[in-house]
């Protein structure tokens, strides 16, 4: 008889789809046919009995306003030693903003519940801020160095390799603040992720009947708008105090959990997703970007020299179409 044909390793059909667990790395699991899965479903259900999924949302407000974007700005930096010049304190006006703030997020529709803590960046700006805000809704204030990993200072150097405040300094900007995570993640994301799973967990004294009318555990983060920005995956303008909702998407990004934005809004509480244009978001984020400002920069220098007008548009479009490419 002939000889059987050699045995050739076929490939799975079976769909693999995302194993979502926080703060872990995402697994893979086969999805079942829909008849097995429906049988075991209903096998389940006369068995034991459904848990129920608590959902988690991250309230991020940005500090209020910095006096190096006063007319205050020149005396303060004068009298300020030149490692300390990329941490400005919070005006009388910021700290005014932080208490509208704090007057929006109690008024809520959603009616939020923070448990009894809220996280906030170790810069003085954002501890200030949280200072406000734990005043006036009746919290303590953690310290998250990851935090203020999004600002773009510390995205050049690290926020550890900064010269942050002292310990005991912070805790005069802010009375409210009772620990500063050294443990916590460095990065942003990780930060932000740390935080949902300390309140989730109650990992800062909540329970879990402290959650949102809506069922939710929502979590209070200050931060800085390249935070919101960098979250929301958006460019655009936000003002001081400006305040961020994200609810979890039910996905992941890596192994960082997944944010999908909500609200924007201003401290007293005026959207500012729906009614923003394109148009300006991208005109900001050129405004904002390094190349622009070497672009300015070159604009100076050739008018100052008197340069051709042609060699102007030349260097004008080389700068544009680097950054653009």
């Amino acid at each position: 008889s002939a000889p059987l044909p050699p045995l050739v390793p076929q490939p799975c059909r079976r769909a693999l789809r995302p194993l979502v667990v926080r703060g872990g790395v995402p697994a893979c699991t086969p999805i079942r046919s829909k008849s097995l899965t429906s049988t075991m479903a209903a096998a389940a259900s006369t068995t034991a009995p459904a848990s129920k999924h608590t959902s988690t949302s991250l309230w991020m407000v940005r500090h209020g306003e910095r006096v190096d974007e006063t007319s205050e700005s020149m005396a303060w930096m004068e009298q300020t030693p030149r490692s300390r010049l990329f941490d400005p304190p919070l005006t009388r006006a910021g700290e005014g903003q932080a208490a509208t703030a704090a007057e929006t997020l109690r008024a809520h529709p959603s009616k939020p519940n923070f448990g009894a803590t809220i996280y906030a960046s170790p810069l003085q700006r954002c501890l200030r801020t949280a200072s406000v805000l734990a005043e006036q809704l009746g919290k303590s204030v953690r310290v998250v160095p990851g935090l203020g990993q999004c600002a773009a200072v510390a995205k050049r150097r690290g926020v550890r390799a900064l010269d942050l405040l002292p310990e005991s300094e912070m805790m005069e900007i802010c009375p409210q603040m009772i620990a500063l995570e050294k443990e916590a993640p460095d990065t942003f994301e990780e930060a932000c992720d740390w935080v949902a799973s300390e309140r989730t967990a109650g990992g800062c004294g909540t329970a879990a009947d402290e959650q949102s009318a809506s069922g939710r555990m929502d979590v209070l983060v200050v931060t800085h708008r390249e935070g919101v920005r960098d979250i929301a995956g958006i460019h655009q303008r936000l003002p001081y105090c400006t305040i961020a909702r994200f609810d979890e998407s039910g996905g992941n990004m890596g192994n960082f959990c997944s944010w999908a934005l909500v609200e924007l809004a201003g401290p007293d509480g005026a959207d500012c997703l729906s009614n923003r244009s394109p148009l300006l978001s991208k005109i900001d984020r050129v405004r904002e970007h390094p190349p622009f400002v070497l672009l300015l920069l070159l604009l100076r220098i050739c008018l100052a020299h008197r340069v051709s007008a042609a060699l102007v548009v030349a260097g004008v479009v080389g700068c544009t179409a680097w950054w653009w490419s």
